[in-house]
């Protein structure tokens, strides 16, 4: 994968499930230490229950596949600015602002 998922991009799973992106993060420096590859985590809802995951960024490529694009901000949508003065849409930081609640089958309890 050569770009990072962005926020409200919907994605399809090979079983055919959908979800939608919620935030890519940086994972742990222990993680990153023992598994470099396993440097971004990117964490989801699924469409069907709202339910959230967090999984590798690589592991994410591997099975799921885009279907549509994050949506336009409705800031942008709406806002009607003069001639001459162009839009610049904010920028999107990779935090760790909402924990992934860790559980026995938390992939990092595998490393």
């Amino acid at each position: 994968m050569t770009k990072l998922p962005q926020y409200g991009e919907r994605y399809c799973h090979q079983s055919g499930w959908t979800v939608r992106i919620v935030n890519v993060k940086l994972a742990s420096a222990q993680t990153q230490l023992l598994k470099p590859e396993f440097t971004y985590e990117v964490v989801f809802s699924y469409d069907s229950s709202l339910k959230y995951s967090a999984m590798p960024l690589t592991w994410f490529a591997e099975v799921y596949i885009k279907i549509a694009d994050a949506p336009v901000p409705k800031v942008a949508q709406s806002l009607t600015l003069p001639t001459g003065i162009s839009y610049i849409p904010r920028r999107t930081y990779y935090s760790a602002r909402r924990p992934v609640e860790i559980t026995e089958e938390h992939y990092s309890n595998f490393l």
